[in-house]
C-alpha cells in the first residue's frame, strides 16, 4: 500500500507541474488572456444605446442573429447611434476572432501536455481503485 501511496503522491506532484506549465504556455501565449477583458470593455462600451436598442426591439427585431443586422434594423437609433455600435460590433468580432486565435494557439502549443494530464489522471483513479479495497477494509476493523 506505502508504494501504491507513493505512487499517487509523485502523480499528483507530476499532474501539478503539468497543470503549471499548461498555465504557463497559456499565459505567455495569450498575455493571460488579456483579450477577454478587452472583449468584454467593447461588449459594455455603449450600455445606453444597447438598452435604448433593447428596449424598443420588437419580436421581429430580436429575432434577427446577426448583430449588425440587428443594429440596422433598429428604429429607436439614430444614424449616428447605429454607426457607433456597428463600429463596435466590428471591433468585437475582430476581438473574437483574435479570441479563437489564441485559443487554437493554445490548443496546439498544450496538445501533448494535456494528453500526459489526461493519462496522469488514469494514473490517479487506477492507484485509488487498487487501494480501495484495503482502505474499505482497514474502516471496518477501526470502527
Amino acid at each position: 500500500m506505502t508504494e501504491d501511496y507513493d505512487k499517487l503522491e509523485k502523480t499528483r506532484r507530476d499532474i501539478e507541474e503539468t497543470a503549471e506549465e499548461i498555465e504557463r504556455i497559456t499565459n505567455k501565449i495569450t498575455d493571460k488572456w488579456a483579450i477577454a477583458d478587452k472583449i468584454d470593455e467593447v461588449a459594455n462600451k455603449h450600455q445606453s444605446i444597447w438598452d435604448k436598442v433593447y428596449e424598443n426591439a420588437t419580436d421581429e427585431d430580436l429575432a434577427i442573429e446577426d448583430n449588425i443586422e440587428f443594429i440596422k434594423s433598429s428604429k429607436a437609433l439614430t444614424d449616428e447611434e447605429k454607426e457607433t455600435l456597428i463600429k463596435a460590433e466590428e471591433e468585437l468580432n475582430t476581438l473574437k476572432e483574435e479570441h479563437n486565435r489564441q485559443y487554437n494557439k493554445v490548443e496546439e502549443a498544450t496538445k501533448e501536455l494535456i494528453a500526459k494530464l489526461d493519462s496522469l489522471y488514469k494514473n490517479v483513479e487506477n492507484l485509488i481503485d487498487k487501494m480501495q479495497p484495503l482502505a474499505n477494509k482497514l474502516v471496518e476493523e477501526f470502527k
